[in-house]
């Protein structure tokens, strides 16, 4: 039997809503059939099950229980699952759901943490080699990685599409400022990407410049990068 339009109306409005209150995260929301999926990669942060007159969140953990004001009660397999009535409810649930699992950071390794700070008071080397692991966890399961430049003498960290050897951008910290530099593919700046960015200090055929950037835009830029790259 197929899904009414209501569940329909309902499952996509909740997409739509969830899916603007969480673009700063680096997971995947998405409707099937009657339920309204988050995800990082492969692992199930949380579900909804959208009905004409309720909806039920499941695979909530324990910790998120002890959080919620609401009455949970458990799966089978262990999680949690409660009933809100109301779209707007379920919305604001899920968006602190997740960003409660994204703080804790660890549960399954589910949500990529990302530091609300940059340690610049580590050596060069160090903050290289974060900047790296930091921007290739957000960019898990999209086309392009980053690697640390190793040519001696460079302090860079390259931006590459993936199965490409040419370097689509680069980023270098300037430890003096506190800030980067950034040259980001034109490929990616568009919508939410652009929306983020100044005008470029200069640009070339297939990448744009961004001096002196935050390490909070920066994030914000890669993270909208990622968003848009998994639907």
């Amino acid at each position: 039997m197929g899904l009414s339009e209501t569940i329909i109306e309902r499952r996509d409005e909740l997409v739509t809503w969830v899916k603007q209150e969480l673009k700063s995260v680096p997971v995947l929301v998405y409707g099937e059939n009657d339920k309204v999926l988050v995800q990082f990669h492969d692992v199930l942060i949380c579900g909804v099950v959208v009905a004409e007159n309720n909806l039920k969140i499941y695979n909530a953990s324990d910790g998120w229980a002890e959080q919620t004001t609401y009455s949970c009660e458990d799966e089978e397999d262990g999680t949690k699952y409660y009933y809100v009535d109301s779209i707007d409810e379920c919305i604001s649930e899920v968006k602190r759901l997740v960003l409660f699992e994204a703080k804790k950071g660890s549960r399954n390794n589910g949500v990529v943490k990302v530091p609300d700070t940059f340690d610049w008071e580590d050596d060069m080397e160090g903050i290289l080699k974060s900047l790296s692991s930091i921007l290739s966890k957000i960019l898990e399961g999209t086309d392009y990685s980053v690697e640390r430049n190793k040519t001696i003498g460079e302090r860079d960290v390259d931006i590459f599409r993936k199965g490409e050897s040419r370097r689509v951008g680069q980023i270098w910290p300037k430890k003096r400022d506190q800030r980067f530099e950034v040259t980001i593919p034109k490929e990616v700046i568009h919508g939410e990407v652009k929306a983020l960015l100044p005008e470029p200090k200069s640009q070339r055929a297939n990448d744009c410049y961004y001096p002196y950037t935050d390490y909070d835009l920066m994030i914000k830029v890669f993270l909208a990068i990622a968003n848009k790259q998994r639907g």
